[in-house]
C-alpha cells in the first residue's frame, strides 16, 4: 500500500483538491526544472530529478485532464529546454535503473517533457484542450546554485550578462498560455514566441509511446484515472 506522504500521494491529494474546489481549470503550466539533486530516490522509489522534472508533472497533468476537458477550452503548457537535444536517452534507464549522470537526468527529463506534450496533444485532439511545449531560454535563476562555490563569482557574471532574467524568460510561456491566436494550436514546441522543431528523438513516436507506458507504471497511474 502506498504511504500517505509519498510524492505520488501528495500529487493525487493536490489534484483531488483542485478538482473538488475549483469550478474550472483553464491553464496548467508545468514549470519544474530542478537539477543538482544527486542520485537520491523518493519514498516511491523514483529518482528525485526525474520525479521533479518529469514523473510529477506527468501524473499531475493526467489527473487534471478530465477537469480541463469538462471546462474547455483550456491549455496545458510543458516547460522544457533546448537542452533536450543533449539527451542520451535509454528507455531502460528512465528511472536511473542502470546508471546515473546529473546532467543526463536533466537532459532526459526535458526530452521526456517534450515527448509527453506531443503525445498528449494527439490524445486530446478535438477535445478543446491544447498541449504545447516551451523553451523559456537560459535563465538566471537559483537553479545554478548547485555548482561549486569556486565557480559562483564567474558564473554570476556570465548569468547576468548573457542569460535571460526571470521576467524575460516568462514571456514565451505566457504567450503560449494566453495568446488568442493559439486557441487551436497544439502539439508545438515554442522558443522566443516562435514555433521551432524539437530534436529528432522528441519526434520519435515509438519511443514516446514507450516512455509514456513506462512512466504510467512508475507513477502508478490507474485505468480509472485516465481520461484521454
Amino acid at each position: 500500500m502506498e504511504k500517505a506522504q509519498t510524492v505520488r500521494a501528495s500529487i493525487r491529494k493536490f489534484a483531488e483538491n483542485i478538482i473538488n474546489t475549483e469550478p474550472r481549470v483553464d491553464i496548467l503550466i508545468n514549470n519544474a526544472g530542478a537539477t543538482g539533486l544527486g542520485n537520491k530516490h523518493t519514498a516511491d522509489n523514483l529518482q528525485i530529478g526525474m520525479q521533479v522534472n518529469h514523473f510529477g508533472p506527468f501524473l499531475l497533468t493526467c489527473l487534471l485532464v478530465g477537469k480541463m476537458k469538462k471546462t474547455a477550452p483550456s491549455r496545458i503548457i510543458m516547460i522544457s529546454s533546448l537542452l533536450h537535444h543533449c539527451a542520451k536517452f535509454d528507455i531502460d534507464n528512465l528511472n536511473c535503473e542502470k546508471k546515473f549522470s546529473e546532467s543526463q537526468v536533466y537532459f532526459c527529463s526535458k526530452l521526456a517533457n517534450v515527448m509527453f506534450a506531443l503525445e498528449l496533444a494527439k490524445k486530446l485532439k478535438g477535445t478543446g484542450v491544447t498541449v504545447n511545449c516551451v523553451h523559456p531560454g537560459l535563465v538566471y535563476t537559483r537553479t545554478w546554485k548547485f555548482l561549486p562555490d569556486s565557480l559562483q563569482p564567474v558564473l554570476k557574471f556570465i548569468l547576468k550578462v548573457f542569460f535571460k532574467s526571470e521576467f524575460e524568460a516568462a514571456q514565451t510561456p505566457v504567450f503560449a498560455a494566453l495568446d488568442s491566436h493559439l486557441d487551436e494550436v497544439t502539439g508545438q514546441f515554442f522558443c522566443d514566441c516562435q514555433v521551432v522543431t524539437p530534436s529528432h528523438k522528441a519526434l520519435d513516436e515509438k519511443l514516446a509511446k514507450k516512455v509514456w507506458e513506462k512512466t504510467e507504471l512508475l507513477v502508478g497511474l490507474k485505468p480509472e484515472e485516465k481520461d484521454f
